[in-house]
């Protein structure tokens, strides 16, 4: 079922309840005021018989019935005892009120309704004491013909008026509200033309403004959203596709050399290894591409585990420390070990390994890499700092951008075994923790990492401990030549 015809029944059910209820109130109003107007009319009329009966205008006949002149009046006079003492024609000869309603009638006035079976609708009657004898009681009374017949022409009038009104309603709801919903059709007309043709163009925002116009603007700023995520994903796919064609072609040529005739054992055997770098290559790309859909398609799965962040900080250094001291690099670890978290200590090491790389490929001979560990009022900080050749300012803002590489020329080459997405996965993971990465120039040159986690508690994780490590030593630095700055 449509809006359109929802809306439209709704506003016929509602229209329809208040014109019932309207017409009972009026009716229940209408009858209590024409039965008021009765009332007065009978105590005037009941002061007028009185008057009569005090002047001897109404005889009393014990036992004998005087009619009047016929009319709808209707006047008697009751003994106490409930004989008719006086009556007139409408009145009839029977008395109209029983021994109880002359009982109450004899304390004060008394209101009663009466039917006959010579009457067509029944009568108001007002009985009271009859004030000069005392011993008798005046009935005087009206037919409620006038009530009737202004009730029934009133039900009439709203079953006529009540249906047309209902209809009305519809027929103007129906209308409005295709009025009203026209700029929504509109809106699902350019939705669906932006569908079939594919252009990231944008809704037309209507000309007044109404909750229509805020909806379109939000949906404009969902199809923004959509298309730079569009466009993200044809660069990223762009980028993967270059990256994986690179070492592929370098595999294809090495193995095609390997082909050729006259090739000599040791020539096959540069070949073979060659072939296995680009193939190690391939396989942390990936790796890494596979890691970034996990993540973006929330499938990142986390164990967490409570324990101190000094231990896995030092297990990492100690795995590369034999790496570092052959290319003459120090690690330096100043680590508080009273700081716990909560992590998956197998992906905070995967992107602490990323940093790592990226320290020991750009680090000059003789230098070392300064790691920390402490617990301030944003929660455990990590740093890691370098004292290469340190992020420009271009590279500040896109350093965490996949593929993107930077460093001394306006592209990072390749020949570091780099692939770009060392720093956008440190980031994924660490945010993965409820944490925040952010990068900088270290004062004095180099470069400066720093990652933020939540302190133990504040996440939800398993309260085992792992057994504490060592921290990383300082090694002997050795000979190497600096290469450009960028991320792994």
């Amino acid at each position: 079922m449509s809006i359109r015809t929802r809306l439209t029944l709704l506003a016929s059910v509602v229209t329809a309840a208040l014109v019932a209820a309207g017409g009972l109130a009026f009716r229940a109003s209408l009858a209590g005021s024409i039965r008021a107007t009765l009332r007065r009319s009978l105590v005037r009329r009941a002061e007028r018989a009185q008057s009569l009966f005090a002047a001897g205008r109404l005889p009393l006949q014990t036992g004998r019935v005087v009619r009047a002149s016929p009319d709808q009046s209707v006047v008697q006079v009751l003994t106490g005892d409930g004989r008719v003492a006086y009556t007139s024609q409408a009145a009839g000869t029977a008395p109209l009120a029983g021994p109880a309603t002359l009982h109450a009638a004899a304390r004060g006035p008394t209101w009663l309704e009466r039917m006959r079976p010579a009457w067509h609708n029944p009568y108001l009657l007002l009985a009271e004491p009859e004030r000069g004898h005392g011993h008798f009681v005046l009935l005087v009374g009206t037919s409620l013909d006038q009530l009737r017949d202004s009730l029934a022409q009133l039900q009439r009038v709203f079953l006529v008026a009540g249906p047309l009104a209902v209809l009305a309603v519809a027929i103007g709801s129906w209308v409005l509200v295709k009025l009203v919903l026209a700029p929504v059709d509109q809106l699902g007309a350019q939705a669906e033309a932006l569908a079939v043709t594919g252009q990231e163009r944008l809704l037309a925002v209507p000309p007044a403004r109404d909750e229509l116009a805020a909806l379109t603007v939000r949906l404009n700023g969902l199809l923004e959203r959509l298309h730079s995520s569009v466009e993200d994903q044809r660069r990223f796919v762009a980028a993967a596709s270059h990256e994986l064609r690179t070492p592929l072609t370098a595999l294809a040529a090495e193995l095609e050399l390997a082909q050729r005739p006259g090739r000599g054992e040791p020539e096959l055997r540069d070949a073979v290894v060659r072939a296995a770098a680009q193939v190690d290559r391939l396989v942390r790309l990936a790796q890494d591409l596979l890691l970034i859909a996990q993540g973006e398609g929330h499938a990142l799965d986390l164990v967490r585990v409570r324990q101190p962040l000094e231990t896995i900080v030092a297990s990492a250094l100690q795995a590369r420390e034999a790496q570092f001291g052959l290319r003459g690099v120090s690690l330096v670890l100043d680590a508080d070990p009273t700081v716990e978290v909560d992590v998956d200590d197998l992906r905070l090491r995967q992107a602490l390994d990323n940093l790592l790389d990226n320290a020991l490929r750009f680090s000059p001979e003789g230098s070392c890499v300064n790691v920390s560990v402490a617990e301030e009022r944003a929660g455990a900080v990590i740093t890691v700092r370098d004292h290469g050749p340190g992020f420009s300012p271009e590279l500040l803002q896109t350093a965490f951008n996949r593929f993107v590489r930077g460093g001394s020329g306006s592209a990072r080459g390749r020949a570091d075994g780099g692939t770009g997405l060392g720093l956008s996965i440190v980031r994924m993971l660490v945010e993965a923790h409820g944490g925040s990465v952010a990068v900088a120039a270290a004062p004095g040159g180099g470069a400066l990492v720093i990652i933020q986690l939540p302190i133990a508690g504040s996440v939800g994780a398993d309260r085992r401990r792992s057994p504490a490590l060592p921290p990383a030593a300082r090694l002997a630095p050795a000979s190497v030549q600096p290469p450009d700055r960028g991320d792994p």
